[in-house]
């Protein structure tokens, strides 16, 4: 599998819809699920798919008539990718790094410093 491209705000909330599909569906099923919170039309869906499959998120046979999609990896693998890449291009990798500059610029409040002492404790 190709490493998978970042995707915008409206792409993410596609994707989050078709995460909650869980597993294989057509493009009819997820213009039912966008329909409950979007004005959408096919053809705008249509477009997000397309994308999401050239970002590497989805792929799609062909059943017949109909395309059958699939999402490529989980939100939490996304999630991972998406917050290794950010690290990895911000903080050179180091975590380490990225807490120091939260930290630096009091963007940690003690409570939150306090959170992940106890988390790393218990790991």
């Amino acid at each position: 599998m190709k490493k998978p491209a970042h995707i915008s705000e409206a792409e993410a909330g596609v994707m989050d819809a078709i995460w909650q599909l869980d597993g294989s569906f057509t493009a009819a099923e997820l213009i039912e699920k966008l329909s409950v919170t979007k004005e959408w039309k096919q053809t705008t869906i249509f477009t997000f798919l397309s994308r999401l499959c050239g970002k590497g998120l989805l792929k799609n046979e062909k059943s017949g008539k109909v395309n059958v999609y699939e999402p490529l990896l989980s939100k939490t693998e996304y999630k991972s990718f998406v917050a290794r890449d950010f690290l990895d291009g911000m903080h050179g990798g180091s975590i380490r790094n990225f807490v120091a500059t939260l930290y630096e610029n009091n963007d940690l409040s003690p409570e939150e410093i306090e959170d992940l002492k106890k988390w790393f404790d218990k790991r």
